[in-house]
């Protein structure tokens, strides 16, 4: 019976804990809820095409944007790199893998999702630890620390290095219906005497009734003993098409 009695509050405890990752879900805005189902956008960032250009490895880039494929069901993302020259495969492929988180800022990832794979400890009422069954995975555990509106307001990722700390602020907008809408991001790393601070901040547009982002600013701070370096970038966001059936039509032909 102690056995039973152990097993079920276990079970209940962690119900309770993935029950307010799905509420916080459910309080923030995604274009989901707008039945979005196939999208094509254009992310291009003047940044990196002139950084590519000092590199010298594709001559004299004129134009340089991603161009991202999703559809829901079933779910799959591709991207393709758009302005550069024939050839030049593994860079190219590098450039789509580092490119590929930018789309959570267009469909995010839900947090109860994200985290399905995790061992769950609450250790207060507004903190709980998520730990990866993953052993060898480059970050062990999580710390997701929501405030009294139950909203997640920061995440500590636990490296082997030092932490990751990731700061989130949300707004309402006429195109939410009420929901939480990510506005900007504050993200402290510190790594081996140095610091990082990235600020992210989005402005957004409204494409066929879906709220989408427009453009990001990212300012990049760097410190520590080898000196001080500010990077920023804009990344803007294009050729929206929503719902078109473009995007299937593109994953069709890449099955052939």
């Amino acid at each position: 019976m102690k056995w039973f009695w152990c097993l079920t509050f276990v079970s209940f405890n962690l119900f309770a804990q993935v029950e307010l990752l799905q509420a916080f879900d459910k309080k923030t805005y995604t274009p989901r809820q707008k039945a979005v189902t196939d999208l094509i956008v254009d992310i291009e960032s003047e940044k990196m095409k002139e950084e590519l250009n000092e590199q010298k490895i594709f001559g004299n880039i004129k134009n340089l944007s991603f161009r991202f494929y999703w559809t829901a069901q079933p779910e799959r993302l591709a991207v393709e790199v758009l302005g550069l020259p024939e050839g030049f495969k593994e860079v190219k492929e590098n450039l789509k893998v580092n490119a590929l988180s930018l789309f959570e800022d267009i469909i995010p990832i839900p947090l109860e999702k994200k985290f399905s794979n995790f061992k769950f400890t609450r250790k207060s009422k507004q903190l709980i630890e998520a730990k990866d069954n993953n052993s060898l995975a480059p970050i062990s555990s999580y710390d997701l620390v929501f405030n009294n509106e139950n909203v997640l307001s920061e995440v500590i990722a636990k490296r082997a290095v030092g932490e990751m700390v990731t700061k989130f602020v949300y707004d309402k907008t006429s195109f939410s219906d009420g929901r939480l809408v990510l506005k900007a991001q504050d993200i402290f790393i510190e790594e081996s005497g140095q610091k990082v601070n990235i600020k992210k901040e989005i402005s957004y547009q409204i494409v066929a009734g879906v709220g989408l982002p427009q453009m990001i600013n990212v300012t990049t701070k760097q410190s520590g003993s080898s000196g001080n370096l500010e990077r920023v970038e804009n990344l803007k966001f294009s050729n929206y098409q929503v719902n078109k059936g473009e995007a299937l039509k593109f994953f069709l032909s890449e099955s052939k």
